[in-house]
């Protein structure tokens, strides 16, 4: 049985999406204090919002079917990436 490749990386560019957009409040957060860490928070969460952006549009048209590998895959690819963008 194979892996349903665009299954996987439209849920985990999905959720990417939500990651990027709550990297935004703590940016809101930090400019409102006056901090100088904003920019980062922002540029963080724009890198963030692309990748997570271009897996989902790249991807809309997958197989609804998902299997016990494809879930996973995309819970191990979810942590993988959310560690990877969390560090920027």
């Amino acid at each position: 049985m194979t892996a349903n490749r665009s299954l996987i990386l439209y849920i985990v560019g999905f959720l990417l999406i939500i990651e990027g957009g709550t990297m935004v409040f703590p940016g809101i957060i930090s400019l409102a204090c006056g901090e100088p860490d904003y920019l980062h928070f922002f540029i963080s969460a724009v890198i963030t919002l692309l990748f997570g952006g271009a897996m989902t549009l790249f991807n809309r048209n997958y197989s609804k079917d998902v299997s016990k590998q494809d879930s996973y895959i995309i819970v191990t690819s979810v942590w993988i990436t959310f560690v990877i963008f969390g560090m920027l």
